[in-house]
């Protein structure tokens, strides 16, 4: 579904809302570039909405009791009391010195995606202006244009795609790399031009 909204529309209420509207130990797991604003959201989206919202990013906790009682705890096959993540790209892929993060290991395993409810990617328009080389300068934020190697380790899970700046050619990025196949979208023309939130089914 594609929603044409601009800058303080709240395209990610739409994902929050429907976290609210779950009756199990799923969990809502939103990407964002921007690590500086993160722990702001997370506060936000708990004092308004009560989900529990957790930050996770290079700088996040390795306390075992963390994880056990956030995220998942793996030996007891029990979810965490966290229903909303918020991640940066990095931490899904192997990093410089070819290891990968702890949130990176936990979504690859099938006891914690399984309760994944939707992947969000805010900002989207990083997948073109960040993820990918342009005007031959190197990405600077490679790892945006790699986020369809996720989306094929979670077949089951919906994916959403939330934007304030989608020009034609960054839609077609961003159906590329987060959406195919078979899109739907959703349209309002009550708010500005060139924005837009897609979520596929």
């Amino acid at each position: 579904m594609r929603s044409r909204a601009g800058t303080g529309f709240g395209k990610t209420l739409v994902a929050i809302l429907n976290q609210m509207l779950a009756a199990d130990d799923s969990f809502t797991m939103i990407i964002t570039p921007i690590k500086h604003i993160q722990s702001s959201h997370a506060e936000s989206i708990s004092s308004k909405y009560g989900l529990e919202t957790v930050v996770i990013n290079d700088e996040t906790t390795r306390d075992e009791e963390f994880w056990r009682t956030k995220v998942h705890d793996l030996k007891k096959k029990q979810a965490g009391t966290a229903r909303v993540f918020l991640v940066t790209a990095e931490q899904f892929f192997l990093c410089a010195s070819g290891h990968l993060s702890q949130f990176g290991q936990m979504i690859r395993n099938t006891l914690f995606n399984r309760r994944l409810r939707l992947v969000v990617v805010d900002e989207a328009h990083f997948s073109h202006t960040a993820g990918l080389s342009r005007y031959g300068l190197e990405a600077f934020r490679p790892v945006y244009a790699r986020l369809d190697k996720l989306k094929l380790r979670l077949p089951h899970v919906p994916w959403m795609a939330a934007t304030a700046t989608a020009t034609i050619a960054i839609m077609k990025t961003i159906e590329m790399i987060l959406l195919r196949p078979t899109p739907a979208f959703l349209s309002s023309v009550m708010i500005a031009l060139h924005a837009f939130v897609s979520l596929v089914f």
